[in-house]
C-alpha cells in the first residue's frame, strides 16, 4: 500500500494536482510513511519538504477547537454554555458553544456579501450579525460560526486571538506553526492561488480571515507537515483533552443530519463516510488534510496547494481518500 501511495501521489503532482505536496503518517509516535515531492509553483523551483509551511485554511478550525477544549479542561468554560454568556450579540439566542463548534447554528448568510460591503470594517460588522435563536437538527457547515468562536476565545482569555494561538503553539512545542497576516509575502510558503491576476503567497488565503488581520477562528494557521502531524498526535496523547473526553469530541453530534460532525472533526470526506474506518479528519480548502485513527493511534498529515491550479481543481480528493483509508488499516 505504501508503494502504491507513493506512486499515486507522485503521479498526481505530475498531473497537476498541485505543484508540490508533503505527507507524513505516524503510528504511536513512530514514522510509517513520509513523502515530499514537487516544488512551490510552476515558476518557483523551491523544493517542498516536510518542513515547508503551508496555509492550512479550514484545518485552522481544529486549532480553534483545541483551544476551546483546553479552556474547558482549565475550567474556564463548558461547551454546553450558552454563547450569550460570553458574547452580548447572542443575548436572545439559545445557541451553545457546542452548537457553533458542530455547525448547527445555520446563520444563512454569505460572507462574501459582507466582505464586499464592509471592506474596511468587516471584522467588526460580521460579529454584529444577529444569530439564530435555536440550533438546527442538521449540520450546516459555515465559517461564520468559527469567526464567533474566535471572538469567544478573545473574551475568555482576555487577549487578542493571535496571542492565544501563539501561546498554544509555544506550549505544545509547535515551533514551525505560524500565524498568517494581511501583509503580503510575510511567510515563506508556496502560493495558494492566483486570484484576480495576483499570486496569493505568504499571507492568509481565506478572504474573511485576511480582513480580520490574517487570523480568525476559521482560517489563518500555517504549518509544516511535521508540525501538523505533531498537532494530530496531541489529540491522541491526551495533551488536549483526557481520553474519556476525547471520545465525546469525536462523537457525531448531528441529531438528524447526513453530515457526521464532531467538535471540529468530521467523519466524512467529499461524500465518502469514514465511519466504518473509525477515521476522524478535517480537510482544508487549499488541499491539506489532518486525519487520525484513535484505535491504532495513527495520524496522517498532508499538505498541498491544489488551489494554485484553480479553485475548481479537485484532483487531490482521490489522494485524501486513499490516505484516510490507509491509516484505518
Amino acid at each position: 500500500m505504501v508503494k502504491e501511495l507513493k506512486e499515486k501521489i507522485e503521479q498526481a503532482v505530475k498531473g497537476r494536482m498541485s505543484p508540490g505536496c508533503s505527507v507524513l503518517v505516524m503510528k504511536k509516535g513512530k514514522e510509517l510513511f513520509r513523502l515530499s515531492t514537487g516544488t512551490f509553483s510552476d515558476t518557483d523551483a523551491t523544493v517542498v519538504t516536510s518542513d515547508t509551511l503551508f496555509d492550512l485554511a479550514s484545518i485552522t478550525k481544529l486549532y480553534t477547537s483545541a483551544i476551546i477544549l483546553t479552556a474547558k479542561e482549565e475550567g474556564k468554560l463548558s461547551t454546553l454554555d450558552k454563547v450569550a454568556k460570553y458574547l452580548p450579540v447572542f443575548e436572545n439566542s439559545e445557541l451553545t458553544i457546542q452548537d457553533l463548534m458542530t455547525h448547527q447554528a445555520n446563520f444563512e448568510i454569505r460572507l462574501s456579501e459582507y466582505r464586499d460591503k464592509y471592506q474596511n470594517s468587516f471584522g467588526v460588522e460580521i460579529l454584529k450579525v444577529v444569530p439564530p435563536i435555536k440550533a438546527t437538527e442538521d449540520v450546516h457547515y459555515e465559517n461564520i460560526t468559527y469567526l464567533f468562536l474566535g471572538q469567544l476565545i478573545e473574551t475568555v482569555y482576555q487577549k487578542p486571538l493571535r496571542a492565544t494561538f501563539s501561546d498554544f503553539f509555544r506550549t505544545h512545542d509547535l515551533l514551525n506553526t505560524k500565524l498568517g497576516s494581511s501583509d503580503k509575502e510575510k511567510l515563506a510558503s508556496p502560493p495558494t492561488e492566483v486570484r484576480n491576476g495576483e499570486i496569493v503567497q505568504g499571507y492568509t488565503h481565506d478572504e474573511s480571515a485576511d480582513l480580520m488581520g490574517g487570523i480568525a477562528g476559521n482560517a489563518g494557521v500555517f504549518a509544516s507537515t511535521n508540525d501538523l502531524a505533531k498537532f494530530g498526535r496531541l489529540w491522541l496523547e491526551e495533551k488536549i483533552v483526557s481520553n474519556d473526553n476525547l471520545k465525546k469530541v469525536f462523537t457525531d453530534y448531528s441529531k438528524a443530519g447526513t453530515r457526521s460532525q464532531g467538535l471540529g472533526w468530521h467523519q466524512d470526506l467529499y461524500g465518502q463516510s469514514t465511519k466504518d474506518w473509525g477515521v476522524y479528519l478535517h480537510a482544508g480548502y487549499t488541499g491539506g488534510l489532518l486525519a487520525v485513527h484513535p484505535s491504532s493511534s495513527t495520524v496522517c498529515a498532508f499538505n498541498c496547494n491544489r488551489t494554485y491550479y484553480g479553485r475548481d481543481n479537485i484532483k487531490h480528493r482521490e489522494i485524501l481518500k486513499m490516505l484516510a483509508e490507509h491509516i484505518s488499516k
